[in-house]
């Protein structure tokens, strides 16, 4: 019996996604590249997508295993499962909302194997921007040394556009947080700090739909302000826990006021007139000095960000009244 070598694991967590699933799946069972493995993860869906998945798995029996979970793990948790499973020397993740070009793990998987990368990362169509994009810019390629890891933990991109070195992520326990939002905050930044050589190309082979029904694009102040917060807080414990955050400091810091512009832009904009109150300001400055705890200002990752987006935190960090108040006068 000839046993065939998995180039590359593809990982889907699927949670009640009837609408796109379909459309997904035909990107994946149709790839030009034969030697790969589709794990679907059925995270407890309750609607069609499950008679989907034992549709595709019954028809392509030889490409798909599909792993059904008894309690909803969120893509965290669906994510750490197929990455249990998995055999293919490199790992690829897709969102079940999403679609992929039918040759892109054949171009991603004949650029790693040519240059024995641990990661390559492509181009991709943002349904959001309606624009394509591609987030491993050339001056990180090949060999990192410490100025081209710095740049690809503040920039690390989006994970489903990537092809990761299996060993990688298995070899250094990397997982992804369980029954949370925003899981991949404090996942791929870490990942970064293993990688020892990288290339990118700019094909655009990833659709990415921005499903505006996914539980990251839900407005709940819970899954907006908390498990923001909560993400962050992991990824300052996880490079910590890593002995790299003395020297990843900068990079970390970009995260955190990045996502705490959008946390405070998300209250100002988005909560309803009634909802909002000076608290949740005060809450939000006290989380950033929690985590923020030196003079960030020479900061030269925020020195590029938008001198508006600039203007919620630096306000809100002065007085957090100031932030509500100016934009009342505003609107």
């Amino acid at each position: 019996v000839i046993v065939m070598k998995i180039k590359v694991s593809i990982i889907v967590p699927v949670y009640n996604n009837e609408k796109y699933l379909r459309r997904c799946l035909e990107s994946l069972v149709n790839q030009t590249l034969k030697d790969i493995e589709i794990i679907l993860i059925n995270d407890c869906s309750t609607d069609k997508s499950i008679d989907i998945l034992n549709g595709y798995e019954e028809k392509y029996s030889e490409k798909i295993t599909l792993i059904n979970l008894n309690e909803n793990k969120r893509p965290g948790g669906a994510r750490n499962r197929g990455i249990e499973a998995a055999k293919g020397e490199y790992l690829g993740f897709v969102d079940s909302d999403d679609y992929v070009e039918k040759d892109m793990y054949e171009q991603l998987y004949n650029l790693a194997s040519s240059g024995n990368y641990d990661m390559v990362d492509c181009g991709f169509y943002n349904g959001s921007a309606k624009k394509n994009a591609l987030t491993t810019i050339e001056k990180t390629w090949g060999e990192l040394n410490l100025e081209k890891r710095r740049h690809l933990v503040a920039y690390p991109g989006f994970l489903w556009s990537k092809i990761i070195r299996r060993s990688i992520i298995v070899d250094n326990n990397i997982k992804f947080r369980e029954k949370v939002t925003f899981e991949d905050i404090d996942f791929l930044p870490v990942v970064m700090l293993y990688l020892k050589k990288v290339y990118a190309t700019d094909l655009v082979l990833y659709y990415y739909s921005n499903n505006l029904e996914s539980i990251t694009s839900n407005g709940d102040e819970n899954i907006q302000i908390e498990d923001k917060m909560n993400a962050l807080r992991c990824l300052v414990k996880k490079f910590k826990e890593h002995n790299a955050y003395e020297d990843y400091k900068e990079e970390i810091t970009f995260h955190i006021y990045l996502i705490y512009i959008y946390m405070l832009q998300y209250c100002t904009l988005y909560l309803d007139e009634g909802a909002v109150n000076y608290d949740i300001y005060k809450v939000l400055q006290k989380f950033f000095f929690e985590l923020v705890d030196y003079d960030y200002h020479n900061n030269k990752y925020i020195s590029t960000l938008d001198k508006k987006k600039i203007m919620y935190a630096e306000i809100n960090n002065l007085d957090y009244k100031m932030i509500l108040d100016t934009c009342k006068a505003n609107g």
